[in-house]
């Protein structure tokens, strides 16, 4: 390749094009990371001339250029293999400038610009032959309207803003400078911009890589989309001698054309967890997990699907864009469902879910449906499946695994509803398994939902309020971004909404009581976010007021029709919620049918759980298992050990044990709070547990009214060490279930 340094006026002087592939990205610059820029290079070369300061080079950047093969008396052409941003916008830019010139009456300055924008080429050439630079397909029409000094008026249209822009900065530098005749600073501006302006021109010769050379450039500087690299790199395959026979633009128009024209939705950026990616890349990243079967690191899409392709030698790049686009369509068919389907209520719950794992799948289920029944089964099984575990506070964080697995497996066995709702119904253990109805009633009653599962507390209470809808209902929608969650009792209840008890016992019983309750869905009802500021923490008869005046929710109408708001009203609400959601989201039976279906021999490893007691030399715990302890302690040790897992478990029944070599871990889904060692001696187990830095004052008030011995252990500022032995569990028990609440709510 050779490499020269050239100014704008040396690229633009000579009768040339510039022609951009078809298959390169549209226009994208925009005006805080590009145009703002540039006109500051351009404001500052010019101002240097006007200063009389001369002239000081200022480089662009570079641009890559691989010469084009043209007829005898054609102008002759350039392709750019990297670089038509770059030159779009100095076009535009110059374009901006003989407009501005024309409206000052400056014939000289009008021409001479017009020189840098256009070519003169006989009549009988093509008419695109006077642009010096050709863009991308999909940008073409709205170019030659800018360039040929037509109306700028598309507000959507980028290249239509860059005009704006320029011509408004070129406005505001002549206004600045009003006292200076318009001839001089048009002659500042225009050798300004011929002369001090400098771009690296790299001119490949036969024998480069033109494709491996695109993608080096855009690695090493703003990189272009995955998509972008996607599709130049398909099309680059088809412009080699063995496809001369095809037509690109029609291959185009039928299969990538709708990636361009439909910007908007493609390139939308999506928040996805905590990031924010285009459409077109989210997209390309489950088709690829689908493709490959594998799990897929975002972060190496354009990679993964070079080697896709690599792997699929028969395939030609016409059939890879066919198979893209069919799947695309899909994909984009999910957002456009009809309001009142099952399906559109499906994705709609899954967004609330904000679970994108599944989408894969889901992509082939809609694609090639066995049927439509199947296709209905999937979805109300999948459906039951992530909402189960939602409720019931269950980790996320295997799902990648699980429905990657799940694929292999239908790809095996086949794409209808029994396989899939066999492997689900197989699972088993914290990360995978489908809650039945059991655990699923244990949450609804007594998991604080509002820390643990927010998510699904929204669908949940949704669904609820479908279920009290029927004919004579009006019609209203469950606006998401107006609607927030809501406590019908505040969770700083003491001051307003006073106890009843007798005497300090039965007190702390009901406290007890009531805050085990308060975060559950009995509690929890939709409102608007601002009548929720207002709500805060008011008695019930102001909170019924409001929500009879302002909210048209049934929910909230049958809430008003209770004179008071209390726990036993709050436990016969999430009874009956209870009742819509084990209807709603059903877990199908395991019957003799399904269990006929061989499933694959999954492996799963034991996992390590990082530790604060003595940690092995990597900082990880040996996980053991129960008969190791049993071993190593006395049974009366075990039984006392057992007792307190049963008190924690009042509070919260997934609390999880695991069985270490040093110590036995108690925690939720969050982290460990207590460790414990039950010991040879008969009857004795040794335990620490955390409450948190801001409850210290508050156990050592639990630990003294309730004749606890306890110590604060001096490498931890809330952490506890507790001597507990079996005879003295009963006399203990009341102050251990407030230390367990305490502790529970802390890291819950």
């Amino acid at each position: 390749m050779n490499a020269n340094k050239k100014n704008v006026g040396g690229i633009f002087d000579p009768s040339i094009r510039f022609v951009a592939p078809l298959f390169q990205r549209p226009y994208v610059w925009n005006e805080e990371k590009n145009w703002i820029p540039l006109w500051e290079s351009i404001h500052e070369v010019a101002s240097r001339r006007l200063q009389g300061a001369g002239g000081r080079p200022y480089f662009l950047g570079a641009i890559v250029l691989e010469l084009m093969d043209t007829r005898t008396g054609e102008v002759e052409a350039r392709q750019i293999i990297d670089g038509q941003q770059r030159l779009t916008t100095l076009q535009i830019a110059l374009s901006a400038m003989r407009d501005f010139a024309s409206s000052k009456g400056s014939d000289q300055y009008h021409e001479g610009f017009k020189r840098l924008t256009e070519n003169f080429v006989p009549s009988s050439n093509p008419d695109e032959s006077k642009f010096k630079v050709w863009p991308t397909n999909v940008d073409r029409t709205t170019f030659k309207s800018v360039i040929s000094g037509s109306p700028k008026t598309d507000p959507h249209s980028l290249m239509h803003k860059a005009y704006r822009f320029f011509y408004d900065c070129i406005e505001e530098w002549f206004l600045a400078h009003s006292e200076t005749p318009a001839e001089k600073l048009f002659s500042c501006l225009m050798t300004a911009m011929r002369q001090d302006l400098l771009i690296v021109v790299i001119d490949l010769e036969a024998d480069d890589d033109a494709q491996l050379i695109f993608e080096t450039m855009n690695a090493l500087g703003t990189p272009l989309l995955p998509a972008d690299l996607v599709k130049n790199y398909l099309f680059h395959k088809l412009a080699g001698p063995e496809h001369s026979d095809l037509n690109l633009q029609a291959i185009y128009d039928q299969y990538w054309k709708e990636f361009d024209d439909n910007k908007a939705y493609w390139r939308e950026e999506i928040v996805q967890g905590r990031l924010k990616r285009p459409r077109i890349d989210l997209f390309l990243h489950h088709y690829l997990v689908l493709k490959t079967k594998k799990e897929v690191n975002v972060g190496h899409l354009f990679g993964v699907f070079k080697d896709f392709v690599a792997s699929l030698p028969k395939l030609g790049p016409v059939e890879h864009m066919r198979m893209f686009r069919e799947y695309a369509d899909v994909y984009r068919s999910f957002d456009f469902l009809p309001e009142d389907s099952k399906e559109k209520l499906f994705f709609d719950r899954l967004e609330e879910l904000d679970n994108t794992t599944v989408l894969p799948l889901l992509l082939e289920v809609f694609k090639n449906p066995v049927s439509q029944a199947d296709k209905d089964n999937i979805i109300a099984d999948v459906e039951s499946y992530l909402m189960r575990r939602s409720i019931c506070g269950l980790t996320t964080k295997g799902y990648n695994n699980t429905f990657l697995d799940l694929l292999k497996f239908m790809y095996e066995k086949s794409f209808r509803n029994a396989p899939l709702r066999a492997y689900l119904l197989s699972r088993q253990g914290d990360t995978s398994r489908w809650p039945d109805d059991e655990e699923v009633t244990s949450a609804c009653l007594s998991l604080a939902a509002y820390r643990r599962a927010r998510s699904a507390v929204r669908v949940v209470l949704k669904a609820y309020e479908r279920s009290l809808r029927n004919e004579k209902t009006e019609k209203y929608t469950l606006d998401d971004e107006n609607l927030s969650i809501e406590h019908v009792m505040p969770r700083e209840w003491e001051k307003k909404w006073p106890l009843n008890a007798h005497d300090a016992e039965e007190e702390r019983e009901m406290t007890d009581r009531r805050n085990a309750l308060i975060d559950t869905l009995g509690n929890l009802t939709l409102i608007t976010g601002k009548l929720n500021a207002a709500q805060s923490n008011k008695p019930w008869e102001m909170k019924r007021e409001k929500l009879r005046e302002y909210s048209i929710l049934a929910m909230n109408r049958y809430l008003c029709e209770n004179n008071e708001w209390t726990d036993d009203l709050i436990e016969a609400r999430g009874k009956k919620i209870l009742g819509g959601v084990l209807k709603t989201w059903l877990r199908p039976i395991y019957d003799e049918v399904l269990q006929k279906i061989e499933l694959p021999k999954a492996v799963v490893p034991m996992p390590v759980i990082r530790s604060r007691n003595k940690p092995s030399g990597d900082g990880t715990e040996q996980v053991m298992d129960r008969e190791y302890w049993i071993s190593r302690s006395h049974p009366k040790s075990m039984e006392l050990f057992d007792k307190l897992v049963e008190l924690s478990r009042a509070f919260d029944p997934r609390v999880d044990i695991t069985y270490n070599k040093h110590h036995i871990a108690l925690g939720t889904t969050l982290k460990n709070f207590s460790w414990y060692h039950p010991r040879k001696k008969e009857g004795y187990c040794h335990f620490n547990i955390r409450v948190g830095r801001n409850n210290v004052e508050k156990a050592k008030g639990i630990f003294e009214k309730n004749g606890l011995e306890a110590r604060l252990r001096t490498h931890g500022e809330d952490e506890f060490a507790i001597q507990m032995l079996l005879a003295d569990l009963e006399a203990k028990k009341a102050g251990l279930n407030q230390l367990f609440s305490l502790a529970i709510q802390t890291f819950s």
